[in-house]
């Protein structure tokens, strides 16, 4: 039967870690799994943080895109008459390049930098070869971190790239700073449309 009544209110299963620093930061788990809960989307690395008052964020560090894409994306654009600033092979590079320092800087916080040293043959090798030398090392660490938005304000993540620190031992005496091209301020709703499809947080996979 059908009754009127009062909307109960609770606090939200989770909430969302601020963006710019955060201190006294752990890592609850880190994972290499599908990308979607359905087993779709490729295999990713995702790091999952927790502060002292359960604010949580998740880094999820994805395969970069294959050669053979971006060398048809060009291909489009040149055809379309926009041309890229960099060729297929170097941005390719680049990508690569950018992963392999984030995945050294984020595991050099709780590990000796000599054991990051290592690599795969593909993707999913660099994956469970990342999961092997992490086992349950980063229990018992306390870390500051810095999460921004990425350029359109809409999820938080870790910068591209670690040319300032942003994942430190929390009693490092480095200090994490906020540049100017850190993007700290989240992109807002623009119509009825995006408010009602907007997630209540602001990673992706993030309801753990």
């Amino acid at each position: 039967m059908y009754q009127l009544q009062e909307t109960q209110t609770g606090a939200p299963s989770y909430k969302l870690m601020s963006p710019g620093i955060n201190e006294n930061v752990k890592i609850v788990d880190v994972t290499f799994d599908t990308l979607r809960q359905d087993g779709t989307g490729g295999n990713v690395i995702r790091f999952y943080f927790q502060d002292e008052e359960g604010a949580k964020f998740t880094h999820t560090q994805m395969e970069v895109t294959s050669l053979e894409r971006l060398q048809e994306s060009s291909g489009n654009a040149t055809a379309a008459g926009r041309s890229w600033s960099s060729t297929p092979e170097q941005l390719h590079a680049d990508l690569i390049r950018n992963t392999g320092e984030v995945l050294h800087h984020v595991l050099s916080a709780f590990i000796p930098k000599e054991r990051v040293a290592i690599g795969g043959t593909s993707w999913n090798d660099l994956g469970k070869n990342v999961i092997d030398l992490i086992g349950n090392s980063y229990e018992g660490h306390k870390f500051k971190i810095k999460c921004v938005y990425d350029k359109q304000g809409k999820y938080l993540q870790f910068p591209s790239r670690p040319v300032q620190p942003f994942c430190l031992p929390q009693d490092s005496t480095q200090q994490l700073i906020l540049g100017y091209r850190d993007n700290i301020t989240a992109a807002q709703p623009t119509n009825e449309a995006e408010i009602s499809s907007a997630p209540n947080n602001s990673t992706a996979g993030d309801s753990w």
